[in-house]
């Protein structure tokens, strides 16, 4: 079916919609004007496809001439506008010769242009072949090119004679392509016509596409004919283009294509509109939830001070004030003037990389991301290289909290560090003070890795803490260091104050409370003159962690044989300074893992299937659940299949337990985890808060405390809730895996505390398609 828009402007014309409408294309020319010639403008990507249809449509007797330019936003430029025009004179073309637009955006702007000053104006034709186009620049008489100081700065408004919008090209399109139109068809939802806006998920069905077109050309011409000069309502058709055209000028047009910068302007301005109290809440959400439907970006990482300098270029930057276009709520927007004053301002408002509380959709996360460091494996290599005589560099270094109390610490120890990207170079300790005072912040890790290095040194060190690591239990350093030349004072919670010189001889460490015991031993006894002994006291629990240390004391120099759960340690060894580099974090990779096994389509970027790291085993869990592992070249997938339930032993794998869970209540049948009573002591009580996590969405899960086992029933369907991440990061992290597959909104408080081990996690997860949108409580 053929449908008409008539577009009445100061220079009517009409828009033909139909499909398989191309070889109307002389009908639809021909009365336009007494043409001769014909110039058609393409590029290289349409022209092999749509091009000599075209030319079939118009009689032997009428001359044609081609114009080609290579696609993409950089052949809009003054260069191709001259040559064009070069063309035309060559051709003696008259006022009444015809133009013909066939392309997209760049297509169709540069041959408006050309179309508006030859001869002071001849009549052109557009046939837009991108959604993009069909919805938005083939209709409202905006024609330009860019210059190095910005996008659409030197151009005119001059009405095309007619508009062929054939439905059936855009087909031939790369989904890319294909969502750039969506974005401006969202913009039109959002700006003018809400049941537009909740239309557009249906747009794959042929009659829908055609009424959403239809639909969006109607929009704007019922707004150009108001205002065809730009002066007033139509400003509003430039919702998410100012932030939108910053983002593709920043990156040169070539990192994001116009529609993928007008999501992110969108996305950006609302979250901040509504932030200011300018936006109705809930609008982001919304707006989120049907960008990243369709694979567009949301994120926009440009600084503040690049947004200001950039913006400063914008058309809509008039006598020192810029015209923003916000919402009111989905359909209705408003022009918001600012001051450049007034706009730092708002733009100081942006959601934070890491927001303090998030409320998340579900939605299908995809795409390559790139794990952090192993957090184990980099506290023992910071602390061996500040221990080495020397100067050594760590590669791969990510910069959590804890991380970052390990380096503080180790300052005080008399290291320092030169960061640079993310690689470190630490200088060792030359020399060491007599007393000092240790924060070691939430970092249990931090904690007792360095008690008995102070005292190995003898130092005179007070040790403290905050919020659960106050309470963490040090018992068996009370003992022994106590038993072996140090005076401690501890009264069950910290802080924990070491005195004296620490002596070599054997120490019988209980295995089942927590392997940093052993490792803090295995670093302070090599630098005692006399040989030591560690003996491990059954059941010997998270072992895998004393392997790493074992790994990493070998790199910096240090021997330490091991025989079976004895380890002999030399005395009188120095740490030696070397170049270490840490691999990626399997307990970090699981949370996206798990996210694969439920249905996403995550790459995992720089893993290494021979490592040691204990939690590698969530790779094993997965396979025994039914899921398929591929690792090629470093990068790691994990492909679903029916999920069956699974019987495991936590003991060594706790970090690994809360993920655990959340894929359990996707299993067929009842998953068990025996071993976990250690998870009551991590940074909330994991047993307790992982249960009301999954309780809270739907699932079913229970705590035996007498056989020490979880229990979680599996196929159930989750759904959105309010959860409290109890300060805990791994908890956060769960919360927002099931949140992607949960029906609903989930909203997680104190999501920040993520920054303990994994700062960027929300940033990746957006990344990756996450819905995620920063809030603030009342």
């Amino acid at each position: 079916m053929i449908q008409t828009i008539p577009i009445q402007t100061n220079s009517p014309y009409d828009v033909t919609i139909g499909q398989d409408i191309l070889e109307r294309a002389y009908e639809i020319a021909r009365p336009l004007s007494k043409f001769q010639t014909v110039l058609i403008v393409s590029d290289d990507n349409v022209a092999p496809l749509y091009l000599e249809q075209v030319k079939r449509s118009f009689p032997a007797h009428i001359q044609i001439h081609t114009f080609i330019i290579p696609h993409g936003e950089q052949s809009k430029n003054a260069q191709n506008l001259l040559k064009l025009m070069d063309l035309c004179a060559e051709n003696s073309m008259t006022r009444s010769d015809l133009m013909i637009a066939l392309g997209g955006g760049v297509v169709g702007d540069l041959t408006g242009f050309a179309a508006s000053i030859y001869l002071r104006g001849i009549p052109y034709l557009q046939i837009p072949t991108s959604l993009l186009a069909q919805v938005d620049s083939s209709v409202g008489g905006k024609t330009a090119i860019d210059i190095s100081a910005g996008k659409n700065l030197v151009g005119t408004f001059y009405q095309p004679a007619a508009v062929l919008c054939d439905t059936k090209v855009l087909s031939t399109l790369p989904d890319e392509v294909f969502h750039d139109g969506v974005a401006e068809i969202i913009k039109y939802g959002c700006i003018y016509d809400e049941a537009l806006f909740e239309e557009i998920p249906k747009i794959w069905e042929p009659e829908h596409l055609l009424s959403i077109i239809k639909r969006c050309i109607e929009i704007k011409a019922e707004v150009v004919c108001q205002d065809e000069l730009d002066k007033g309502l139509r400003m509003i058709l430039n919702f998410g283009h100012t932030i939108g055209h910053a983002v593709e000028k920043y990156y040169h047009y070539k990192t994001y294509t116009h529609g993928q910068g007008v999501a992110i302007g969108m996305a950006f301005l609302t979250a901040i509109s509504e932030r200011a109290g300018l936006t109705k809440q809930g609008t982001t959400l919304r707006l989120l939830k049907l960008i990243q439907q369709f694979g567009l970006p949301v994120t926009c990482n440009l600084s503040n001070q690049d947004l200001m300098e950039i913006c400063a270029l914008d058309k809509k930057n008039i006598g020192g004030g810029l015209n923003l276009i916000l919402l009111s709520e989905i359909g209705h927007a408003f022009v918001h003037r600012v001051t450049n004053d007034e706009l730092e301002q708002l733009l100081s408002l942006r959601e934070p990389e890491l927001p303090e509380n998030v409320e998340l959709l579900p939605t299908h996360l995809r795409g390559e991301v790139t794990i952090p460091p192993s957090k184990s494996i980099l506290h023992r290599a910071l602390i061996c290289a500040s221990l080495s005589k020397g100067s050594s560099t760590i590669h791969h270094v990510v910069f959590s909290e804890d991380i970052r109390a390990t380096m503080e610490c180790m300052k005080q120890f008399g290291a320092s560090f030169e960061v640079h990207d993310d690689a470190i170079t630490v200088h060792g300790v030359e020399s060491v003070p007599q007393k000092a005072s240790f924060s070691c912040q939430e970092s249990g890790s931090t904690l007792r890795f360095l008690i008995p290095i102070a005292s190995a040194f003898g130092i005179d060190a007070f040790f403290t803490g905050k919020n659960r690591l106050v309470t963490r239990p040090l018992d068996l350093y009370e003992s022994a260091l106590s038993s072996h030349g140090v005076t401690v004072q501890y009264a069950g919670q910290l802080p924990f104050a070491v005195k004296g010189q620490l002596c070599s001889g054997v120490y019988q460490i209980k295995g089942n409370v927590s392997s940093q015991f052993i490792t803090g031993l295995l670093f302070a006894l090599p630098l005692l003159p006399e040989e030591s002994i560690i003996e491990v006291l059954p059941p010997f629990e998270s072992k895998s962690y004393v392997k790493i240390t074992l790994q990493v004391l070998k790199q910096f120099g240090i021997e330490v044989f091991a025989e079976g759960d004895r380890y002999r340690i030399p005395g009188g060894q120095q740490y030696k300074p070397c170049d270490f580099s840490v691999e990626s974090d399997f307990s970090q990779a699981a949370f996206f893992l798990v996210a694969d096994a439920l249905g996403a389509s995550v790459t995992l970027r720089q893993f290494d299937l021979r490592s040691i790291q204990g939690d590698r085993a969530v790779l094993d869990v997965l396979q025994k659940a039914g899921c398929r592992i591929i690792c090629r070249e470093g990068a790691l997938t994990c492909k679903p299949a029916q999920l069956t339930a699974f019987e495991i032993d936590g003991s060594d794998i706790p970090d690994l337990v809360p993920i655990l869970c959340v894929l359990a209540c996707f299993c067929k049948g009842t998953s068990r985890i025996k071993q976990v009573k250690r998870l009551r002591i991590k940074e909330s009580d994991r047993i307790a808060s992982t249960m009301e996590l999954i309780q809270k969405m739907g699932g079913y899960a229970h705590y035996d405390e007498e056989n020490d086992c979880l229990t979680v029933e599996g196929e159930k369907q989750l759904h959105g809730a309010e959860i409290q991440s109890y300060n805990d990061h791994r908890i956060a992290m769960c919360a927002a895996v099931a949140a992607a597959v949960a029906e609903g909104v989930t909203s997680i408080k104190n999501a920040a505390c993520v920054k303990k081990s994994y700062p960027a996690f929300f940033h990746d997860y957006r990344n990756l398609g996450g819905i995620c949108h920063g809030f603030h409580l009342e």
